[in-house]
């Protein structure tokens, strides 16, 4: 039996409303991320979901998020750039308290698990070409409050069980 090649179109949205359904700290790929924070991504709802009928909804997606060393001392931390991903990750996950949990040294993974963001999703790749989801680190912003990115199933759910004695026939 002979096998072909697989192809895998990953999931991409301008701003997608994800849970972090999975958190665990592993060990980093690279001399300068020795640890990183691995992420799995549930897709709650995105911006393009009424284009596609939300054929993503449910889907996960596996991303990384790298602590850093101090060169001068080899510590191991979290980045002050604006650009690093685990402290916008943090931030968005934990607002409004996420800059407090960085600056004062507390902050485990776990903290993240079960908390809601939203994100720009993109391909993986330094040229965003590649064959895997990820996050766009400086998209990242805390859950919406109220937005359109709710699921259809949830915002159904929510009708059946509203009130409506209330309203005027």
């Amino acid at each position: 039996m002979g096998y072909g090649s697989v192809s895998y179109e990953p999931f991409t949205s301008m701003q997608a409303h994800l849970k972090i359904a999975e958190v665990e700290e592993v060990d980093g790929a690279f001399e300068d991320t020795p640890r990183q924070v691995k992420c799995e991504f549930e897709v709650l709802g995105y911006e393009e979901s009424e284009d596609d009928g939300e054929e993503w909804v449910g889907w996960t997606f596996t991303d990384w998020f790298g602590f850093s060393v101090d060169k001068k001392t080899g510590d191991v931390g979290i980045s002050k750039s604006a650009k690093a991903k685990l402290p916008n990750i943090i931030q968005a996950a934990l607002h409004p308290d996420g800059q407090k949990v960085i600056d004062s040294g507390t902050f485990e993974p776990e903290m993240l698990k079960g908390k809601e963001v939203r994100a720009r999703a993109v391909r993986s790749g330094k040229n965003e070409d590649g064959d895997h989801s990820r996050i766009k680190a400086e998209s990242l912003m805390p859950k919406p409050r109220g937005s359109k990115l709710v699921p259809v199933a949830v915002a159904a759910e929510a009708e059946e069980d509203a009130d409506f004695k209330d309203l005027p026939f």
